[in-house]
C-alpha cells in the first residue's frame, strides 16, 4: 500500500465516522423534539437529510480506496464478515504492516493481551503498556510533541488480565483498534465464516469445561478474543506476504496449536 492510499484510507475512515456520529446525534435530537411536541422545520430536516447524503457519498469515496489497496482486493474482500467499511477503519489502524515484526505486536497494538505491566519513567511519567520492551519513555510531551525519553523502571507485572485504563496512567495501547477488534468478532458471530466461528465455539466450550463455574460472559469474551486473535495472525500472514515482508508461517499453526487446515481455510482464497 503506497503513500497516498494509506493516508486516504485514514482520512476517510475517520471523516466517515465523524459525519456517521454527527447524523446519529442530530436525529437523536429531531425525535426527542417530537417527543416533546415541538415542530420539526423543513430546514432542521434538511440539515440531516444533507448528512444522509454526504455519508452515502463518504462511504462509496471509502470502497472506491478500500478497493484499490492490495491486501483488500487480494485476501480481505473474501472474508466473510468484513464489508469494505470495516475493512477501511482495520487498515487505517494498521496502515504499515512492517512496524509488526511479528504479530504478537499487532495483538498488543489491539490490547488483545493478557499481560501487561505498569511502570514509571524518572521524569513523572506513568504507564501502562503491553511489555518491557519499552527502555525510555514513549510518551509524548503535551509541550513539544517529542517522546519523553526517561528512564523506565516496571513496577509491576500483571499475568492473565486483559488492560485496562488507570487513573494518572498513559495507556499505551489502542482503544480505536480494541474496540474495532471486537466489533470484528461481533461480525464473525452473526455472519462471519465457518472457519472463525468454529474457534469461538471451540474456545468457549474448552474455557467451561476447564472453569465450570466461569459466567457465560467472561466465557465468551475469551472465546472472541482468541478468535480475533486467530484473525489478525491470518491477516498479518497475509498482509506482510504481500508487501514481501518475512513471515513465520504458518504462526497460528505453529503457536497456536491450530492446523494448517484452519490457517488455509482462513488465508488465501
Amino acid at each position: 500500500m503506497n503513500q497516498e492510499q494509506a493516508t486516504e484510507v485514514k482520512v476517510f475512515t475517520r471523516l466517515l465516522y465523524e459525519i456517521q456520529k454527527t447524523r446519529i446525534e442530530i436525529s437523536n435530537r429531531l425525535l426527542a423534539k417530537e417527543r416533546e411536541g415541538q415542530i420539526i422545520t423543513k430546514r432542521m430536516r434538511s440539515v440531516y437529510e444533507h448528512l444522509e447524503t454526504l455519508e452515502k457519498k463518504t462511504e462509496g469515496v471509502l470502497k472506491e480506496i478500500v478497493d484499490a489497496t492490495p491486501i483488500w482486493a487480494q485476501w480481505m474482500k473474501d472474508r466473510k464478515g468484513i464489508g469494505a467499511k470495516m475493512a477501511g477503519s482495520l487498515i487505517a489502524e494498521i496502515l504499515d504492516i512492517s512496524k509488526f515484526d511479528t504479530v504478537s505486536s499487532l495483538w498488543a497494538y489491539f490490547g488483545l493481551t493478557s499481560q501487561y505491566v505498569l511502570a514509571e519513567c524518572d521524569k513523572g511519567h506513568k504507564i501502562i503498556m503491553a511489555s518491557d520492551k519499552h527502555k525510555t519513555c514513549p510518551v509524548l510531551e503535551s509541550d513539544t510533541g517529542e517522546r519523553c525519553g526517561g528512564i523506565i523502571t516496571i513496577i509491576e507485572r500483571v499475568e492473565g488480565k486483559a488492560p485496562k485504563r488507570k487513573r494518572g496512567y498513559h495507556y499505551l495501547f489502542n482503544s480505536r483498534g480494541k474496540t474495532l477488534a471486537w466489533k470484528i468478532g461481533q461480525q464473525f458471530l452473526k455472519q462471519g465464516e465457518d472457519v472463525y466461528r468454529q474457534i469461538y465455539y471451540k474456545q468457549k466450550q474448552k474455557e467451561k469445561q476447564k472453569n465450570p463455574d466461569i459466567s457465560d460472559g467472561h466465557a465468551h469474551n475469551r472465546a472472541l478474543r482468541k478468535m480475533v486473535k486467530i484473525f489478525l495472525s491470518h491477516l498479518w500472514v497475509e498482509w506482510r506476504t504481500i508487501e514481501s515482508l518475512p513471515v513465520r508461517e504458518p504462526y497460528a499453526m505453529e503457536y497456536l496449536g491450530h492446523t494448517s487446515k484452519i490457517v488455509n481455510q482462513g488465508a488465501r482464497s
